[in-house]
């Protein structure tokens, strides 16, 4: 019984000199997940003295997967970092450091660990204990070490090294492929795992695919967690070819997350190597789709896209709205809608109810009485996520969904037609300038966009409707400040994986389709989606 309190008495006193070390370095969080208290000879002192680690190098000579010295930086109070090249087995690296006691013991996974001489993983964050000779003195570090940009690495190898076709990707063609991921110091890792993948996107990939920088969907052959996201089994690859800032995307999806959508797409950035090819900058996202970890609609409901017919295959089932070709006009000659969930038969029984439901809505909604809330249009949609969906797409002018592609909706029967999710913002944020279709407007932070399509314009003439529309700009208008900030921290989260992307691609500072205005510096790249953003809500403020 004695022994068995004299070692709970140890392990607080070893407790208690940790949090004072801390304390002494004006920690302002004590951090509980670092501390070990069950760790080999501790100290029996309850007055520790802080025992410093005066520098952490996994120098060249001793690790032969480094071409140089790899020096960690001290952050002042308890954490070393620093980066380690792509060529690193960061599995498997010797570390060296210099102790202020050098008699002292250094316990890394509760080990003693040897300066210049132990090879320990350093794939994830690590927890260094130090210990003076006499036990007197302890201090606790991290070693965090991250991965060539910063960034989680995912690797995709194709069966047999196949390049995959531009034939194939309106087919939805689906390759065989192997793929692994190192999380980072965040995330956890995948191992080694087959999958499917196949090449995404229109435009995306056609011009992409001169470049060389493709998109991509990739299929787990199970449900996957992928970087903290919850487990599905299609995932994303966008190239963001024609964003030179890499951002437009991330914060569109950032700014739906504030909003009354009831779901919005995830998506965190990896380097991508491809067939052993390093390809740069990504963003893996979750797809807009149903399942019950994204769009939760249920068994019953659907799940439509406003797009272009020329888009689908020929057994994707579709309709046309006549109202809205004819109102539209030449523009919208192969507009459709889609129905993306679930799989049903053309013509019958489901695509009946939703092909009259949509009709009913579009009748109702340019009837005369179309303000009633009772027999208006009111009676079918569910206001907050037209208002919200629409505020995002007019402050991003999103070309797209003004009347093109990417317009998402979804329709539970006996509930009323929401919109969303949110998707597609590569050439949104002023990004873009399609003067064969008029759209010289696109690009410039003055006037409406979204708003010419025929169903805002009618909402637009109903005085409830517009107040409900000012109401939610102004919430998102207060927000701004938090948007800029967030685009300033994906800028330096990217900052050396954007060094690489553009080292590989060389597309800085030259136009890339469709770019109506270009610079020399990713930053500046950066500063222009800030200042766009910023004069158009300031525009928007002062015409609403």
């Amino acid at each position: 019984m004695f022994d068995k309190i004299k070692k709970l008495m140890k392990k607080l006193l070893v407790l208690f000199g940790v949090l004072f070390f801390i304390s002494c370095e004006d920690e302002a969080v004590v951090l509980e997940s670092i501390v070990e208290t069950d760790v080999p000879n501790p100290v029996e002192v309850i007055d520790l003295k802080p025992l410093a680690i005066q520098q952490i190098i996994f120098e060249a000579e001793l690790n032969s997967s480094l071409e140089e010295d790899v020096v960690l930086e001290f952050d002042g109070k308890n954490t070393f970092s620093g980066l380690a090249p792509s060529e690193a087995d960061i599995n498997n690296l010797i570390l060296s450091f210099d102790i202020e006691d050098a008699e002292g013991v250094v316990y890394m996974d509760n080990e003693i660990v040897e300066s210049g001489v132990t090879v320990k993983d350093f794939s994830k964050e690590v927890v260094i204990k130090t210990e003076s000779a006499d036990e007197t003195a302890s201090s606790v570090y991290l070693v965090r070490l991250a991965f060539d940009t910063g960034l989680p690495a995912l690797y995709i190898n194709v069966e047999g090294g196949q390049e995959i076709e531009y034939s194939d990707v309106k087919n939805k063609f689906y390759y065989d492929a192997n793929l692994s991921l190192y999380g980072g110091l965040d995330f956890d890792d995948i191992k080694s795992t087959n999958i499917k993948i196949r090449g995404r996107g229109n435009s995306t990939w056609y011009y992409g695919s001169n470049l060389g920088k493709k998109p991509y969907q990739i299929e787990f052959l199970e449900q996957q967690e992928v970087l903290g996201m919850p487990s599905d089994r299609r995932w994303v690859l966008l190239a963001e070819n024609s964003d030179k800032s890499l951002i437009r995307n991330k914060i569109a999806l950032y700014i739906s997350s504030l909003s009354h959508l009831e779901y919005t797409p995830k998506g965190k950035y990896v380097d991508l190597y491809f067939n052993g090819s390093p390809m740069g900058t990504y963003l893996l996202a979750q797809k807009a789709e149903v399942t019950n970890n994204r769009l939760d609609i249920g068994p019953t409901g659907y799940l439509l896209e406003i797009t272009q017919g020329g888009r689908l295959k020929d057994s994707d089932v579709r309709y046309e709205s006549s109202r809205m070709k004819d109102m539209i006009g030449g523009a919208a000659n192969d507009l459709v809608f889609t129905i993306k969930y679930p799989l049903i038969q053309s013509g019958g029984t489901e695509y009946q109810e939703i092909k009259n439901h949509i009709d009913a809505f579009e009748a109702a909604l340019f009837s005369s009485d179309f303000k009633d809330p009772e027999v208006g249009y009111r009676s079918y949609i569910d206001v907050a996520s037209f208002v919200d969906w629409y505020v995002i797409q007019e402050i991003a002018k999103s070309v797209d969904a003004k009347w093109y592609s990417s317009i998402f909706l979804n329709y539970v029967p006996g509930k009323k037609i929401k919109m969303g999710p949110l998707w597609d913002f590569d050439l949104s944020f002023g990004n873009c300038a399609y003067p064969e279709w008029n759209f010289y407007d696109s690009y410039e932070t003055e006037g409406y966009h979204i708003k010419r399509n025929p169903w805002w314009t009618r909402l637009f003439q109903d005085p409830y409707f517009v107040s409900q529309v000012k109401n939610r700009f102004q919430y998102f208008k207060n927000r701004m400040p938090e948007i800029l900030s967030k685009i300033d921290e994906y800028g330096e989260h990217l900052d050396l994986s954007q060094q690489k992307n553009y080292e590989l691609w060389g597309t800085l500072g030259q136009w890339f389709w469709p770019n109506p205005i270009w610079f020399d510096t990713y930053q500046e790249e950066v500063d222009h989606l800030k200042q766009w953003m910023t004069e158009r809500v300031n525009w928007l403020d002062s015409d609403l």
